[in-house]
């Protein structure tokens, strides 16, 4: 039995992992995404991503195949997340060449106490947002971005514009054509959202 992380944000970026892992693009059902797990630094306080179940709707994501010294990375990586096991609901998007039925698969989702949306005092990182849309761009195609748009909630308009000098400790660089595209998603997102 092999053992895996599901990712539907940063961990969908390949960027942001150490390079060999093992990814398999899914689709996780029975779940929707929010901006609106709340971490607080010396910097400042930012929203992030996290999960939580919604019948109705599905997320596109990935999952990583992990063992003991790479389960204990990401438990440090995903503080102020709970560590959960999925029982059902993932499907992959292309034949799972490795990844078989009695696996067992992690997410991380936000402890209640770090639950919060946005607000100007705890803002969306533009160079988070751009490291999860660049993930999605990778993995998913523009109609990823377009996926990712809409099935997750809490879009807003606090976004503190820190490409210049990220606060996102994983921010991923990106060209001026894919900040243009990003950009406009982000725009098609708050009108959608609003």
């Amino acid at each position: 039995m092999k053992r895996w992380v599901f990712g539907y944000g940063s961990l969908v970026n390949r960027q942001t992992l150490s390079g060999g892992d093992t990814i398999e693009l899914v689709t996780l059902k029975g779940w929707t995404r929010e901006w609106r797990h709340v971490v607080e630094t010396p910097r400042g306080a930012f929203c992030l991503l996290t999960m939580r179940e919604c019948d109705a709707t599905a997320i596109n994501g990935a999952v990583i195949a992990v063992d003991d010294a790479a389960l204990e990375g990401f438990d440090v990586r995903e503080a102020g997340y709970d560590r959960i096991t999925l029982q059902s609901g993932l499907s992959a998007h292309e034949p799972a060449a490795s990844r078989g039925p009695d696996d067992c698969v992690f997410a991380y989702r936000s402890k209640p106490a770090k639950l919060g949306w946005a607000t100007a005092q705890r803002p969306l990182l533009l160079s988070y947002i751009d490291s999860v849309l660049d993930g999605m761009l990778q993995s998913f195609g523009e109609t990823g971005l377009d996926a990712f748009v809409r099935s997750t909630k809490g879009w807003s308009h606090h976004i503190r514009d820190d490409r210049a000098a990220p606060l996102y400790p994983r921010a991923t660089r990106i060209d001026a054509a894919k900040r243009a595209l990003f950009d406009r998603t982000i725009a098609f997102a708050l009108r959608a959202h609003a």
